[in-house]
């Protein structure tokens, strides 16, 4: 892998700079080192084809060798209609860019929750449990 891209929840590129900058403050105080040197894409999981400008998703559809997919709206108290954009509509939009273009991996890095959700799916027992279970599903679906 030569470059790696990161998606990163920002409404434009100057609030993902100060992000990323804080982010670097913090993470030197805290005697950490990351590597800060991706390219970072402005992305709003939320939107249709993650809210990335046409010219990124072809950038990425077209240079991408494989996708890492842990970003989740999480909120207990949200019902399953307010979390389904972020969390379920990422995912597809995530499936349709590994198969566009050029085929390409992706790996879903979910909850323990997901377990759990195989055994009583239809009880009703939390909207994120039911929206991981949705999202996993869809996934086992597009890998055949």
């Amino acid at each position: 892998m030569q470059q790696v891209f990161s998606l990163q929840r920002s409404a434009s590129a100057e609030e993902g700079r100060e992000g990323r900058a804080r982010l670097a403050d913090e993470a030197r105080a805290a005697c950490l080192k990351i590597d800060l040197t991706r390219e970072v894409l402005c992305a709003d999981l939320a939107q249709p084809r993650l809210g990335l400008a046409d010219a990124d998703w072809q950038r990425l559809a077209e240079t991408g060798d494989v996708i890492l997919h842990c970003g989740a709206f999480v909120h207990h108290l949200h019902g399953y209609g307010s979390l389904k954009a972020a969390n379920v509509g990422s995912t597809e939009a995530l499936l349709e860019l590994s198969l566009s273009v050029r085929r390409k991996p992706m790996c879903f890095i979910s909850t323990l929750s997901v377990p759990m959700m195989l055994e009583g799916a239809q009880t009703g027992r939390g909207a994120y449990r039911f929206g991981t279970f949705i999202r996993t599903t869809a996934i086992c679906s597009a890998s055949g």
